[in-house]
């Protein structure tokens, strides 16, 4: 697993490279981190807001609106700490939301810009992948064995975000499509949790796929993102009718592990809707955890949904789409 690792790693671009005297800091602080008892706390008043979706369906805009606003959240600077977060909570309040006197200079901007989910700035969001990878032993896949999943450590896993909500005493609201496949089981270990599902035209999310390899590995072979249990045959087609199956087989567990949680836990919004309106739409996600509806931010985000590869390319995503559909 750490040689593919490495390998994933020099085959990308030099922007999206990982820097690996960062990750051997990280690594080395968050052992000694693991050597601190954590403090126990019970379920909170607040509640989470996972949000799921199709890779590039808009999950990191969605994310800024609410962390622009009145929901806690993993920031980069919270990410770096992911073996124990509440302890990266401190650290920012110490240096960055309580430093009046600006002794330390940390941008404290939500900017609404990223590059394929990764922010810029300490308290821009993250996508806190390290600390669900700390739980979760994925493989190539990111559908876990039942055995896998039953032997998470779901006390400490809910502890860490507990802790978070306890330190800011607002509802939570992060990320959680790593576990896509599984909503129904993160549903059933926290009882107190919204599932916000954002959806997005398949065409334009298999293109943002497809922009994204080229982005992230200098040209369309790699995969990029998740993988699907499809990916095992999906590898051996080209490009096009990869990223096309990527975004149609994960919507389809998305809505199949939603259809077994309480309707009234889950809301569907539409990534068109929340660049015309995101306003409403975090109006309508405070309502469901019972928030404050005070909105700050631009009243409209460009809306990316435009051809922006061959167009032959194009037709063909959206053709392979409509025949999967059809199946």
């Amino acid at each position: 697993m750490k040689e593919q690792k490495n390998e994933m790693n020099r085959n990308r671009t030099e922007e999206f490279k990982r820097n690996e005297q960062l990750e051997l800091y990280l690594k080395k602080l968050n052992s000694l981190l693991d050597q601190i008892e954590e403090p126990e706390t019970d379920a909170p008043d607040f509640p989470l807001v996972f949000i799921v979706g199709v890779p590039r369906c808009g999950s990191t805009l969605l994310l800024q609106i609410l962390a622009k606003n009145n929901f806690a959240y993993p920031s980069n600077i919270i990410a770096r700490f992911y073996n124990k977060p509440y302890i990266g909570a401190l650290v920012q309040k110490v240096l960055a939301e309580e430093d009046r006197d600006k002794q330390i200079d940390i941008n404290k901007k939500i900017s609404f810009n990223s590059k394929l989910g990764r922010t810029y700035g300490g308290l821009n969001v993250s996508e806190f992948w390290y600390y669900w990878r700390r739980f979760f032993d994925f493989g190539e896949i990111q559908k876990l064995s039942e055995e896998k999943l039953w032997q998470t450590d779901t006390d400490k896993f809910k502890n860490g975000l507990y802790q978070l909500i306890k330190i800011y005493q607002k509802p939570l609201a992060l990320k959680a499509m790593i576990l896509n496949w599984h909503l129904d089981y993160l549903s059933d270990i926290i009882k107190n949790s919204i599932f916000v599902y954002i959806k997005r035209d398949l065409k334009y999310i298999a293109q943002s796929l497809l922009q994204a390899r080229e982005k992230f590995f200098g040209g369309y072979q790699n995969w990029f993102s998740y993988k699907p249990p499809e990916y095992k045959w999906l590898k051996e087609l080209e490009p096009e009718k990869q990223v096309a199956g990527q975004a149609f087989f994960t919507q389809e567990a998305i809505e199949n592990g939603l259809q077994k949680i309480d309707s009234q836990r889950v809301l569907d919004i539409n990534y068109e809707n929340l660049c015309q309106n995101p306003k409403g739409i975090y109006s309508l996600i405070s309502k469901k955890v019972s928030q404050k509806i005070h909105y700050s931010g631009p009243q409209t985000f460009t809306i990316s949904n435009k051809i922006k590869i061959d167009q032959k390319k194009f037709k063909k995503l959206d053709q392979y789409i409509r025949e999967l559909k059809n199946e």
